[in-house]
């Protein structure tokens, strides 16, 4: 078998390891769009709370101020549609590659594939409570994940300014922290142009912080099986709001009381064979090599003197 150094190349990263771009509660953010955002098509999996067998209610207040008892949701998960692009974008569904788009067909408890979008964005910081770039200046890279409704918004900002690198974005503040609902406008200067050392800090902050798969940032790739599976997930579970008998729910969740005890009753009835025990050679485990490490440092340059925005970007 092959062996493997222990060193920061070797490290498989995580997509939910790279740092999201999230406001909180009535906070206000300042960044940059230096590049053009990678997009995908996707599907939300949600499906009703059942709780002790039954589906869980909640009160929630509607837009004229009354209040009405809403079906709770858990958030199953975000995978990628498994449609063809070309057939995604003419007709919105693929039912013939994609199980989800085939039951987003058929019902109503699955929706159809989403356009969502990833891309770096660079985020300043800024004085507390507003959008006024600190001093000392930083900055730090982070992945904007947005809808169509925001993309529709930077298309009509990159319209009116003509690059979305010639300004700076204003975020906030934040009115919904559950949904992301913030409003979007235009700075009058772009922060990171306004000094040399500036424009090198946040080019050497944006290169070396990319993340190494940023489609994986938009949705969950998974096979077809898995998709079927979590899909059956959220059949089961809508079938006991229509009043169907509860099923076995994969994610633990206590469906029925009988059900748990029909099971336990089957397991006290079913005799279980003693597994044959095995003696342990400890020298087998670890045998007669020794384990080597090797480690190898990169370093890297900046240049502060560059004065040419769109040639350091261009390259990327």
């Amino acid at each position: 078998m092959p062996t493997l150094s222990f060193t920061p190349d070797n490290k498989t990263e995580f997509a939910s390891d790279f740092p999201r771009l999230k406001l909180d509660q009535n906070e206000r953010k300042r960044i940059l769009c230096l590049q053009e955002p990678n997009f995908g098509y996707v599907h939300t999996f949600r499906a009703p709370k059942i709780v002790n067998g039954k589906p869980e209610y909640a009160s929630v207040k509607q837009k004229d101020g009354s209040f009405a008892n809403e079906l709770v949701k858990d958030f199953i998960g975000r995978p990628m549609c498994l449609g063809d692009l070309g057939l995604l974008q003419d007709k919105g569904v693929d039912a013939v590659n994609c199980p989800a788009c085939e039951r987003a067909i058929a019902s109503d408890e699955i929706d159809r594939p989403q356009r969502r979008f990833a891309m770096p964005v660079i985020v300043y910081q800024t004085k507390p409570g507003g959008f006024d770039v600190a001093s000392p200046f930083g900055c730090s890279c982070v992945v904007w994940n947005f809808t169509d409704m925001v993309f529709n918004k930077l298309v009509d900002i990159k319209e009116e300014w003509g690059s979305l690198r010639d300004v700076d974005l204003k975020l906030g503040p934040c009115e919904n922290k559950v949904f992301q609902k913030y409003d979007i406008s235009a700075a009058r200067e772009a922060a990171w142009k306004t000094s040399e050392d500036r424009t090198a800090q946040v080019v050497a902050c944006f290169k070396e912080n990319q993340p190494k798969d940023i489609d994986a940032l938009i949705g969950r790739r998974i096979e077809r099986t898995w998709m079927t599976e979590d899909l059956n997930k959220v059949a089961a579970r809508w079938r006991i709001v229509n009043g169907a008998p509860p099923v076995h729910d994969t994610d633990g969740a206590t469906e029925s009381l009988a059900d748990g005890l029909a099971g336990l009753d089957a397991a006290l009835t079913t005799p279980t064979a003693a597994a044959p025990s095995q003696k342990l050679d400890i020298g087998d485990v670890f045998g007669s090599g020794a384990i080597t490490v090797s480690t190898d440092p990169t370093t890297h340059t900046v240049n502060p003197t560059v004065v040419n925005f769109n040639d350091l970007i261009d390259g990327l």
